[in-house]
């Protein structure tokens, strides 16, 4: 008869390995969880940094044009005349300013929304935004300025040129006041001299009749050209004002922006003085008590010291 094999019982055993194995799978996964986080929060600020510091870049880039718009504004050169590249310049640096002011406030809603957990790391995010916003804010109003410089420049320019061509038209005017048929009369004794002064004065009245024409003429193209250069500055001015106008707004918008973050600064500030005030009563309270309890310990000394020799003069007595 075959006698049954022996077993041995190893249930327990296999469960065991298999709640370490899931135990391990467990610290695996959450492991690739957290690394999967901090990569993400890495990114987020890596981005972060690479926004803010792109546009500091186009800040400067802005201050460098404003620079060289600010150097064509001051110049009242008659002769050299700089509207075309400053009305480009003008254009290029406004729609900058506007855009620069969008990806600012794309980026605190940014922030807004992905606020770190880190307080440090919090307040160093908002600050490079705060600085961002000075900047842009500093550039905004340089900007401002040199319209306003520029607009009293054309006003200038403007009544210089009226001037010039007022005093131009007197001389011209002067200078045509002789009469076209004016005939002096000499020889006239002489019948001969008198034909031959006659046919001289024709041929000097049709050229006088010509350059009156062509004198008139000139005239009639200088004030066109006149008009449309006036015309051209009146556009300019219009154009400056309606710029200065874009961007003042957009100057006060970042002024209330940082306005009122002028105001959250000076509430935290007054908190941190109160912290402060609270901190410094409670140190005064610690010490208080921290006297209070070394006066408390030379007490049960001395009472330690007159048990101890109560009971040395007991012991003596028995």
């Amino acid at each position: 008869m075959i006698e049954p094999a022996s077993f041995q019982d190893r249930t327990e055993e296999f469960f065991s390995i298999i709640e370490n194995l899931k135990t391990q799978e467990k610290e695996i996964f959450n492991k690739k969880q957290n690394n999967n986080e901090k990569t993400q929060k890495q990114k987020k600020k890596t981005g972060f940094m690479i926004a803010a510091s792109y546009i500091g870049k186009q800040i400067y880039s802005t201050c460098l044009k404003l620079s060289k718009l600010s150097k064509l504004a001051q110049s009242n050169s008659l002769v050299y005349d700089t509207s075309q590249e400053i009305q480009e310049l003008t254009h290029i640096i406004k729609q900058e300013i506007q855009e620069l002011n969008s990806k600012i406030q794309e980026l605190q809603t940014y922030l807004n929304n992905n606020k770190p957990n880190n307080s440090q790391s919090s307040n160093h995010t908002k600050n490079i935004i705060d600085s961002l916003k000075n900047n842009l804010k500093n550039a905004t109003k340089d900007f401002q300025n040199v319209l306003e410089q520029r607009n009293e420049n054309l006003k200038i320019q403007q009544e210089r040129k009226s001037r010039l061509g007022d005093d131009s038209n007197i001389n011209m005017l002067k200078q045509q006041q002789t009469p076209i048929y004016h005939r002096p009369l000499t020889y006239e004794a002489d019948p001969l001299n008198q034909f031959v002064l006659n046919e001289e004065q024709e041929k000097k009245s049709g050229n006088q009749e010509e350059n009156f024409f062509e004198d008139f003429q000139t005239q009639k193209t200088i004030a066109n050209q006149s008009t449309r250069y006036y015309q051209e500055r009146v556009d300019a001015v219009e154009d400056i004002e309606k710029t200065i106008n874009e961007v003042s707004s957009v100057f006060n918008q970042l002024s209330v922006i940082i306005n009122e973050q002028d105001v959250q600064i000076d509430w935290i500030e007054k908190n941190v003085e109160d912290t402060l005030v609270n901190v410094e009563k409670g140190e005064t309270e610690l010490t208080k008590y921290m006297q209070s309890l070394k006066s408390n310990r030379w007490l049960i000394f001395k009472i330690f010291i007159v048990l101890i020799i109560f009971i040395i003069i007991f012991s003596l007595i028995m």
